[in-house]
This record gives C-alpha cells, sequence and structure tokens, in this order.
C-alpha cells in the first residue's frame, strides 16, 4: 500500500500519474526480491566475518576501533613534524 502523499488525488495531473504507478511496481518488486531471498535467519548468519571465534572477533574489533581511535594523533603528529 503506499503512503498517503503518494496516492493520486483528484486533480493530479496525467504526468503525475505514472510517477506514483513507478514507485507502485518499485515496491512490489523491492518486497518480491526480498521475499524470494534465500539467506540463512538468526543471528551471526549474515555478517561477512565469521563469529564463531570471539578471540578473532576481539583482535578484530581492537584493530578497528583502535586504528579509529588513533588515526587523529597520527595526523596532527604529521601536520606538526611537516616543514
Amino acid at each position: 500500500m503506499l503512503p498517503p502523499f503518494l496516492l493520486p488525488s483528484d486533480s493530479a495531473s496525467a504526468t503525475e500519474l505514472p510517477t506514483v504507478l513507478c514507485w507502485d511496481r518499485a515496491a512490489r518488486f523491492t518486497t518480491s526480491v526480498v521475499h524470494r531471498s534465500h539467506c540463512d535467519k538468526g543471528p551471526g548468519r549474515n555478517p561477512s566475518f565469521s563469529v564463531e571465534n570471539k578471540w578473532q572477533i576481539l583482535v578484530m574489533m581492537t584493530l578497528y576501533f583502535g586504528s579509529l581511535f588513533v588515526s587523529p594523533f597520527f595526523i596532527v603528529r604529521h601536520q606538526l613534524l611537516k616543514k
């Protein structure tokens, strides 16, 4: 079902109606694509990395968040050492 702002009104011109129909087709298409997807359901099934080894996850998350934390300090150091 379309939201009220996408429904054609009584004063809708001929150019507005195809846009509404296009949105309707797009909504039906995405719904059918999601419905036909064959992915495993449940927690830990969708990420692109393995969640089986908790120590590997700990190291990877430490490296990821550590690099995000330390990068501004390296940028400032680089700017201060520049001639």
